[in-house]
């Protein structure tokens, strides 16, 4: 498993001392914390967009043979109301929500098979674009806890921020691809007619695709910049 603590065999660069290096530390750690909260909300869309909805988790109880009495009193429970409306959808929201994460006009979500087996299609292809952005939060994170430390213009950050581009920029093809491999699976067994075969490329995924580009460069100056610093560092 990866250190946050940085080696003087990566850690190639400048590395800050004193007030600056407090200050920025300081910042680092609340951008660290932030990215933690952020990677929690993703995880926490994806699965309450697709695994749990109205009354699934009664019926799961339901079917592990827990008494009904138990399962009565946990559905009229405080807790279990909030978390119900905090994580769980509508069958009405969860067709809203499809509309906007398919890129699907309503008439072409009403095709699509809602049952808890292809939600769970719809869960695994779903990960695939995601993790590729939790994985760059993860890059960001070490980034972050480097400058904690004082290592801020360093060859490692360089390569960290060149991976955090190509999965900015993988993210981007992967997103739409995913979308439009969930949207046929999910009316594989309809009709011809009622079938979806469309790939939809937005404006947001070209954006991430020029985003992942213009992050490439400015790593790769950085890349240049951190040798440049250690060649000097070494005739001193």
């Amino acid at each position: 498993m990866p250190s946050f603590l940085p080696t003087a065999e990566t850690q190639l660069g400048i590395q800050l001392t004193g007030r600056p290096q407090q200050r920025i530390a300081r910042a680092a750690t609340l951008g660290r914390w932030l990215l933690y909260l952020i990677s929690a909300l993703l995880w926490l869309g994806v699965i309450g967009l697709w695994i749990p909805q109205k009354d699934f988790f009664l019926s799961l109880m339901t079917s592990l043979q827990f008494s009904p009495e138990f399962i009565q009193s946990l559905s009229t429970s405080p807790i279990y109301l909030a978390l119900e409306s905090t994580f769980t959808l509508s069958q009405e929201d969860f067709m809203l929500a499809m509309v906007a994460f398919l890129a699907l006009t309503p008439e072409q979500v009403s095709w699509l098979d809602t049952s808890m087996v292809y939600r769970l299609v719809g869960f695994v292809f779903t990960l695939v674009p995601f993790l590729l952005l939790l994985r760059s939060l993860s890059h960001a994170r070490h980034i972050l806890a480097s400058f904690t430390h004082g290592y801020v213009l360093t060859l490692l950050n360089a390569m960290r921020l060149r991976s955090i581009a190509g999965l900015v920029a993988a993210f981007g093809v992967a997103f739409p691809m995913s979308s439009a491999v969930i949207a046929f699976a999910l009316t594989i067994n309809n009709p011809p007619e009622q079938q979806i075969h469309s790939l939809y490329l937005a404006i947001p995924d070209v954006m991430l695709l020029g985003l992942g580009l213009f992050l490439w460069l400015l790593s790769w100056a950085m890349v240049e910049a951190a040798r440049v610093i250690e060649e000097n560092n070494s005739f001193i």
